[in-house]
């Protein structure tokens, strides 16, 4: 149901064949948002949005484990099919990384999902990459916890 790679690294490699210097915060691009006033989606989740994707993101707890769900959006806020993106969520913290490959949840079908390392604390930062097509998408979280 997951796919889940530890890294220890003070230096990990790249998380896709040759990543993309392109950034945006979780709120897209050329728009500031401030602390606590983040935009949602549909489920209740963070939204992060640049040109033709949108990612929300939305963390769950089943069973005493805490799982992370990527609901994929176009531009136009339609759905995605979950083949249609790859997501890799890179957790760091003084100098410690935890990577995590989302895949296709085979429960509902419409969304990527992933088991959190359990270790995952708070104050991790996240990047998280997505390959839609020919564009890679990065954004960045720097305290985790926003999630929470």
């Amino acid at each position: 149901m997951f796919n889940w790679q530890m890294n220890r690294d003070r230096k990990p490699g790249p998380l896709f064949g040759e990543q993309s210097s392109h950034f945006h915060g979780p709120h897209g691009t050329g728009e500031h948002v401030e602390e606590g006033l983040m935009p949602h989606g549909p489920h209740g989740g963070l939204l992060f949005a640049d040109r033709d994707l949108a990612i929300e993101l939305v963390l769950q707890e089943h069973q005493g484990d805490r799982w992370l769900y990527a609901y994929l959006f176009t531009d136009t806020q339609r759905p995605l099919p979950p083949a249609a993106v790859q997501v890799i969520m890179a957790f760091r913290n003084n100098g410690i990384s935890e990577t995590v490959r989302l895949t296709a949840d085979k429960n509902n079908g419409v969304a990527l999902a992933a088991a959190l390392p359990e270790d995952v604390l708070k104050d991790w930062q996240l990047t998280m990459l997505a390959q839609h097509g020919q564009h890679a998408h990065e954004w960045q979280l720097r305290n985790f916890a926003q999630m929470q």
